[in-house]
């Protein structure tokens, strides 16, 4: 995958990331995950390589109010 595309997706992944930990603007965790949802169905499995998976997904647990064991 080419640095100007790492790039973008890195804007996009911290852009996701500032929506979620939006606690109080439901607006921006909307946006977040309407960009999430693009994100995912247009990138390829090169592209999501790098995809900050392990900070993404506790944001998206704690907002759906889902607990682990």
């Amino acid at each position: 995958v080419c640095a100007h595309a790492r790039n973008m997706l890195f804007s996009f992944a911290q852009s996701i990331i500032q929506g979620l930990t939006s606690t109080e603007d439901e607006g921006a965790q909307l946006s977040a995950l309407s960009e999430l949802n693009e994100l995912l169905s247009i990138s390829t499995e090169d592209m999501l390589a790098s995809f900050p998976v392990e900070t993404v997904v506790p944001l998206l647990v704690s907002r759906f109010g889902f607990t682990t064991a």
